[in-house]
């Protein structure tokens, strides 16, 4: 697919100068053919150096981040530097640079040019006219008839050694030696006052017997009826010295005129080769500024299915899909006619009718008095693209096990759905279930549940899979009163009988809800129905105002409410819980727990609030600013180690893992960064978490699980994803002085984690007692009351 960055990376390919792109990081993004030619490294290369290592201006990594702190990603404009070539040679540069964002993020783009050559040249410029200053030009003013010196400068005198008495007695050719072998000087301004003026060349000789060449710019000038001589004698030796340097110049001008000819021939070449590029993978066409068709290129009539003929003259709405919005249209010529570039993705229609859809860049061409010519557009085909999205969309909205509806699919039903009917289906204690046979056989299960589902309601409205072994049924509401026998009459029957499955004889039961409102709140009241008959241990509940759960809804919307208000007034705090040494007792980490800070000061626990986050769909923010406060800890407090919770709606939310990353690459502190992988029932996909595991411990963190001990199969995950830490869940720590049987289960635990080189933590220490019995037992370490409640962290 090419884009708009594809068609700037073009251009800029075509600059016979290097130009380089990195990014706030320092990280180099870009480099053109030229560039990587200049320096001499292959492409891979420089993609993978920081451009510290390559310009000189940036001495170290810090340097270049503390750049960046005080001015943006670097300072723009024009500035010269030396870049470090591949052989370790030091190029001599002129860098124009500028700034600019893409995607929400900041990129320094710099030309790069050679200065080199202009630096040789202004080296030699610099010689020779400190050849011109150093030259002491020497005047003398001679009686043409007899040669008498008249006059001599200062200059002369000090040249040449001798005083103006001393030239007189000696004579002009008692120093002046001619080139002409034999030639008298009386002669030569015989020769003069003939011709009023001339140029002549002899060699002077010094007081200390020294010879140098001189030029001699002579003029006749009358003077109450004597002619004199006016003579600029200037010392040539230089000049002649000069002259070599210059004819040295002039070849290598003339090599290097050779060369820049060869270099613009190959980006010639370049360029036709880039033509050919872009009409073999893009679709391109031009057209006037009314809109007609001028152009289009050979991929135009092989993805259109029409000819060159057909399509010249023609307007661009030859190709244009009738699903297409007219607003995009006028979007789009509002755009270009202000002379801006519009890009977009347009569905198209061939000339057998069929669609396909493409990708876009719609460029203004413009003359030179900058009037709008005509416009040329690039497109790229992206109908696999696009079939892929709905694809995609298609897999969101469809639970892959049982082929039911997702939750996603339920909301946007509900939302078309006229009159809308919910009931929900659970089936208790299933985790346990998939401890003792496992999660292939439970999957199995859930999916012969989901047939027995089917069988019963696929006739009387759309069958949903919630989560793991929740289930929905969504029908029209005029049906209440046989579906609401149906419901009840399953539910009953399906717990009064033992299920067989793959030989093996299982006691399941369900709990069941229904409602009918209908309002937004139809999901969130059948929830409260379902909570409902579980917390009382009925099979099924049909939601009414009688059961008085509009009081548990009200508090719920009001516990969002108060949790938004606090996440606007910055009352989200982070409380620290202290961590220590089983045998030293000695604090060594602190665990980071959000607390709520009410209006009226009081500390609220995330037991009170962190449901609503999740339901009022706040629970990404609030994750974030855990995240954000708990690095400003980590950076703080550079001695101290800490642990972050993390659930896996933060794994899979990118925003979180990007938040996440950054921090740990700008974070200050030497110590290691511990993450707690809590509410670990989710952890059955593995995958998921894979690539979040491997980018934090490439940066050097370590992975903790919480709540161990409470599933079977949670040795399996434990191995699977490389946890470094495991936390002793407090259920079993909290009765281990008084229960033999969870002892043995510590043990065990703790045993297989030192076989695994696995530290262990007990949580829920409340008293001297559990702690010298896990202690005892071989536990690392020690967290809960008894050694430190959760409070905010301070510099004691």
């Amino acid at each position: 697919m090419i884009n708009i960055d594809a068609v700037f990376s073009s251009t800029l390919q075509k600059l016979p100068e290097a130009v380089l792109v990195y990014d706030k990081k320092g990280n180099i993004r870009f480099v053109n053919d030229y560039g990587v030619t200049k320096t001499g490294y292959s492409r891979e290369t420089l993609l993978q150096t920081p451009i510290w290592e390559i310009d000189t201006r940036y001495l170290t990594r810090e340097q270049f981040e503390r750049m960046c702190a005080q001015s943006a990603l670097t300072d723009t404009g024009k500035s010269t530097s030396l870049y470090r070539c591949s052989d370790g040679t030091l190029l001599p540069v002129e860098i124009s640079a500028s700034i600019g964002r893409h995607d929400e993020q900041e990129y320094c783009l710099v030309i790069v040019h050679d200065i080199s050559e202009r630096l040789h040249r202004e080296n030699e410029l610099n010689l020779l006219q400190t050849l011109i200053d150093d030259s002491h030009d020497m005047v003398y003013v001679l009686r043409i008839k007899d040669g008498y010196i008249h006059y001599m400068n200062k200059m002369a005198e000090s040249e040449l050694g001798y005083t103006l008495e001393e030239q007189r007695a000696l004579g002009i050719e008692g120093f002046r030696r001619p080139l002409k072998e034999k030639e008298r000087f009386i002669e030569h301004l015989e020769e003069l006052q003939e011709t009023g003026k001339m140029t002549d060349y002899a060699f002077l000789t010094r007081k200390d017997g020294s010879e140098f060449p001189v030029e001699v710019n002579a003029r006749v000038v009358n003077h109450e009826g004597t002619d004199y001589n006016i003579a600029i004698v200037r010392d040539i030796t230089e000049r002649v010295e000069f002259e070599t340097k210059l004819k040295e110049m002039n070849e290598s001008l003339e090599k290097m005129v050779h060369e820049r000819t060869e270099a613009l021939e190959q980006n010639m070449a370049r360029l036709d080769s880039y033509k050919q590029a872009l009409n073999a993978n893009s679709i391109v066409s031009i057209s006037d500024t009314q809109g007609n068709i001028t152009y289009v290129n050979d991929n135009f009539c092989r993805v259109s299915g029409y000819t060159f003929d057909e399509l010249i003259g023609k307007p661009h709405n030859i190709v244009r899909h009738p699903d297409t919005p007219k607003e995009l249209f006028k979007d789009l010529w509002k755009t270009i006619k202000a002379k801006n570039i519009w890009l977009g993705i347009l569905k198209n229609r061939k000339k057998d009718g069929s669609p396909y859809y493409v990708n876009m860049a719609i460029q203004p061409i413009l003359d030179a008095d900058g009037e709008i010519v005509e416009y040329m557009a690039i497109r790229h085909e992206v109908t696999k693209l696009i079939e892929r999205e709905e694809e995609i969309k298609r897999q969101a909205f469809t639970d892959v096990l049982t082929g039911f509806g997702s939750r996603l699919k339920l909301i946007e039903d509900i939302k078309e759905h006229p009159s809308p009917m919910l009931a929900y289906l659970d089936i208790d204690e299933f985790s346990s279930l998939n401890d003792f046979y496992g999660h292939e056989f439970g999957d199995r299960l859930i999916k012969h549940f989901a047939d027995m589902l089917s069988g019963v309601f696929a006739y009387e409205g759309s069958l949903y899979r919630l989560h793991g072994d929740k289930f929905g049924v969504l029908v029209h509401s005029s049906l209440f009163k046989r579906f609401e026998r149906l419901i009840k009459d399953f539910t009953e029957r399906f717990n009064k009988r033992h299920l067989r499955f793959e030989e093996q004889e299982l006691s399941l039961r369900i709990t069941t809800s229904l409602s009918c409102v209908s309002d937004e709140n139809l999901i969130s009241t059948c929830d409260l129905a379902l909570r409902h008959a579980k917390t009382h241990s009925l099979p099924f509940v049909v939601y009414s105002r009688q059961l008085g759960l509009e009081e548990e809804l009200r508090t719920n919307l009001s516990c969002s409410v108060r949790l938004r208000n606090a996440m606007a007034d910055d009352r989200i705090e982070v409380y620290c819980q202290p961590i220590a040494d089983a045998r030293s007792r000695n604090v060594r980490k602190y665990e980071c727990l959000v607390r709520l800070i009410d209006e009226e000061g009081q500390v609220i626990s995330p037991f009170y609030f962190l449901e609503a986050a999740k339901r009022s769909k706040q629970y990404a923010e609030l994750s974030k600013t855990v995240i954000r406060k708990s690095f400003d800890l980590i950076d703080r407090y550079p001695d101290r180690q800490f642990t972050i919770n993390i659930t896996m709606d933060d794994v899979l939310n990118e925003e979180a893992v990007e938040l996440i990353l950054e921090r740990l690459e700008a974070k200050r502190s030497e110590q290691t960064v511990i993450f707690e992988l809590v509410e670990s029932e989710g952890i059955e996909n593995f995958e998921d978490v894979t690539g979040f595991i491997h980018a934090i411990k490439a940066r050097g963190c370590k992975l903790a699980i919480d709540d161990f001990g409470t599933g079977y199969s949670n040795f399996e995950y434990l191995l699977r994803i490389n946890a470094d830490f495991i936390k002793i869940d407090g259920s079993l720590i909290k009765n281990i002085d008084s229960d033999e049987n969870i002892r043995s289960i510590v043990e065990l635990i703790i045993g297989f984690a030192k076989r695994q080189n696995i530290e262990t933590v007990a949580e829920f220490v409340e008293s001297e007692i559990i702690a010298d019995t896990v202690e005892k037992l071989g536990v690392d370490y020690l967290q809960g009351y008894h050694i430190g409640k959760p409070a905010p962290m301070s510099d004691e």
